[in-house]
């Protein structure tokens, strides 16, 4: 395992942040804006366009499109995850509350760790894995007979924990074994996961729309 840093602190930090701003903004907007594929539809495109910005003309990295086709698939799964992911949670902060919602999603790491072993072949420190057990626990014990409980939100906030953790072990993956920097692997998925939630903004918004 990498070792903690300042860095990393300040890039988890900017991460919760980021994403509480993120969620708590939707949650407001959804009583009044009811198409979550639209809204993430336009937020990957303008991350595509904010990645192309940065990586042409801010020079921030360099990508390597031999190692992009050779990966196509790996990409094109994750993008799909990432797409499927938020629009889960975004339809699940339709019907329950934000607290709700975040507090299924505090169980991703759980699944990360069970991924991880099957698919990495990682080594399970018992006392980690033992404190994503209680998290969950403690997530059921939370949900159950919950006022703010329904069966749909719940289970779509569940799937979309399961996605953010496979999402995390393929971007994971992508970074290790193709050298992917983040900035990279957000621009060359950005584009595949807008186009994958426009059939189901198509199919289930665009008449209401």
């Amino acid at each position: 395992d990498s070792p903690l840093t300042w860095s990393g602190i300040r890039a988890v930090i900017a991460w919760l942040s980021l994403n509480f701003t993120f969620n708590f903004f939707n949650k407001w907007l959804f009583p009044q804006f009811h198409f979550p594929a639209w809204i993430l539809l336009n937020n990957n495109l303008f991350s595509f366009v904010a990645g192309f910005v940065l990586i042409y003309v801010v020079r921030a990295t360099t990508l390597d499109w031999s190692a992009a086709r050779r990966h196509w698939i790996w990409l094109l799964t994750l993008a799909s995850l990432h797409g499927f992911d938020l629009l889960l949670e975004n339809t699940s902060l339709e019907t329950v509350s934000l607290a709700l919602n975040q507090i299924v999603k505090s169980t991703v790491p759980f699944f990360s760790i069970i991924f991880a072993k099957f698919f990495e072949k990682k080594h399970v420190v018992l006392s980690q894995f033992l404190c994503t057990v209680f998290i969950v626990v403690g997530a059921v014990l939370t949900a159950y007979r919950n006022p703010e409980f329904e069966l749909v939100g719940f289970l779509c906030a569940c799937g979309s924990a399961l996605l953010a953790s496979l999402k995390t072990l393929f971007s994971a993956l992508l970074m290790e074994r193709a050298q992917f920097s983040a900035l990279a692997l957000t621009f060359y998925t950005a584009l595949p996961s807008a186009l994958v939630l426009l059939p189901v903004f198509l199919m289930n918004e665009l008449s209401a729309f």
